[in-house]
């Protein structure tokens, strides 16, 4: 059966609120509508969240805070998920997919959109040799 990618634009899954902060029951509903719309899907599907036109960058308990919330849904996260982010924020998203892996969850950041759909295609088993 044909892997399928969701992709997830910074504009849809994050914003902020009038006070300069992001608004992570935004980020919260749009992970629940993902889960409702996934359900329906036959066969793999994978997830790419494309970060790199997102302002700002999120605290480290804001982004356990998310991991937390895509837990709660662990077998529609239990796919792969890729973080795409700009250089200067690798190390957010790298936290990001480390704390969400810790939740059971399989998550991998990337600051090249190439890098990120050959992980999310890749039928094969986990290279262990990866950084």
């Amino acid at each position: 059966m044909p892997t399928r990618v969701k992709i997830i634009h910074s504009a849809d899954f994050l914003r902020e609120k009038a006070e300069g902060v992001a608004d992570l029951e935004w980020a919260e509903e749009v992970i629940a509508e993902f889960v409702a719309r996934s359900a329906s899907l036959e066969g793999d599907y994978h997830l790419l969240v494309d970060t790199r036109a997102a302002s700002g960058m999120l605290s480290a308990s804001q982004l356990w805070y998310l991991a937390e919330k895509a837990a709660k849904h662990r077998r529609t996260f239990m796919h792969k998920t890729a973080i795409l982010c700009p250089a200067e924020r690798f190390d957010h998203a790298h936290f990001l997919a480390i704390c969400a892996d810790s939740k059971g969850c399989n998550v991998e950041a990337f600051t090249r959109y190439e890098d990120a759909m050959e992980w999310l295609l890749d039928d094969g088993p986990p290279d262990a040799s990866a950084p």
